[in-house]
């Protein structure tokens, strides 16, 4: 896949290649994905078939001299309109970067952390193989599946940098942001801003890595908390037979992320995995009102909040310009009974590239629960995409 892995280089690290700009200017260019699906759900023979414009991201560079850099981000998801109610726009990075050497850069302002490998570039659409992404990193479903319960979503102080020793370059990434979402004040709130953490409670990360030719390979860890002050269970949810109170208001969970990524390259072969496992450290009290929880459902919820995400994806050129690729993913949260026995999914696609700024897209995907006993998900998946980088 060197084809691939050039492009994805150039990318990266020559954002100005294909924008427009001025000297000294600014860097104008970004990129964006439409798809058609077809969606079977073989429990019901429901048959859906739609077409959406994925996701859209504007940016924006400028280079202030040699050291310093700042970098804009802003990001439209699923056919956004917003007379319609449709879709999402953020800005999903603001920051500017210190560059002192190879192995110290400095960002400061809202950016993506590094952790295991997609993590920081799960939005470039262009770069990457697939119509429809892991599961854990696919923005156009998030709040489906919450995404940042498997990798952190945003940071702002992050210092990175790598250091070679001989062929083989170490790298690392340090960060600190705020707590996840729920922390963060929305509008109507009375006693701060919208858009700020109102706790002391943060983010803290970083990840360990190692790169030799086109083989690369790392470690990530993050700890910060789980918002978990609204009840799990709420008062009567489930209907008659359940107790009339809410249960499970847990407060501030201590939660960990500990991640691994590999990835590599040879003869027009290339594979990618990676592992993200989700633990929590409950006090006593917590840990009691999680049993409680186990107990008065009948183990409809379980009594530990672990999550685990794997994939593992093996690709092979056969051509410079067209990928065939096929992979497996698992998805497991403990708390809820359908999903704690796992999510497996599988895929198999392929990527034409007629030039480099564009990338055609047919993707095949299951999902299929393991524990059909109280949610039976059986789904199918045919994507047709293309990726346009501008």
């Amino acid at each position: 896949m060197k084809r691939t892995l050039l492009w994805a280089a150039v990318l990266m690290t020559m954002v100005s290649s294909f924008a427009f700009s001025q000297d000294g200017g600014l860097n104008i260019f970004g990129y964006f994905q439409s798809s058609f699906y077809r969606y079977t759900n073989h429990n019901s023979n429901e048959v859906q078939t739609s077409f959406n414009m994925n996701q859209l991201n504007l940016l924006l560079q400028k280079d202030f001299g040699s050291d310093f850099s700042a970098f804009v981000n802003f990001e439209l998801t699923n056919t956004f309109d917003t007379k319609r109610g449709w879709g999402r726009y953020k800005i999903e990075e603001a920051w500017v970067k210190y560059t002192y050497a190879d192995w110290l850069n400095v960002r400061a302002g809202l950016l993506i952390p590094r952790f295991n490998n997609l993590n920081e570039i799960k939005n470039r659409t262009p770069l990457l193989l697939y119509a429809f992404r892991p599961i854990a990193y696919e923005t156009t479903i998030d709040g489906i599946i919450t995404l940042e319960d498997y990798a952190p979503g945003q940071a702002f102080f992050q210092v990175d940098g790598f250091v070679p020793l001989g062929a083989l370059n170490v790298d690392y990434a340090a960060y600190v942001g705020n707590s996840e979402s729920g922390y963060i004040n929305t509008d109507g709130e009375i006693y701060s801003p919208s858009g700020v953490d109102y706790t002391p409670l943060k983010l803290v990360g970083g990840r360990l890595g190692a790169r030799y030719g086109a083989t690369k390979a790392g470690v990530s860890f993050t700890h910060d908390r789980d918002y978990r002050r609204e009840p799990i269970l709420t008062a009567n949810q489930f209907g008659p037979g359940f107790p009339p109170v809410d249960l499970a208001t847990l407060g501030d969970l201590v939660r960990t992320r500990l991640g691994f990524d590999f990835s590599t390259s040879l003869y027009g072969f290339s594979f990618e995995g990676e592992y993200t496992k989700v633990s929590t450290d409950p006090t006593t009290v917590q840990q009691q009102a999680l049993d409680q929880l186990k107990l008065f459902t009948g183990g409809l919820y379980g009594n530990t909040i672990e999550k685990t995400f794997y994939y593992a994806n093996l690709g092979y050129d056969v051509f410079s310009n067209t990928t065939v690729y096929a992979g497996y993913s698992y998805l497991e949260e403990k708390l809820e009974s359908f999903i704690a026995d796992g999510l497996p999914s599988y895929t198999a696609g392929i990527t034409f590239r007629p030039i480099d700024q564009i990338a055609l897209k047919a993707q095949y995907i299951t999902f299929k629960l393991n524990n059909t006993q109280t949610v039976n998900v059986d789904f199918e998946y045919i994507y047709a995409a293309v990726s346009v980088y501008f």
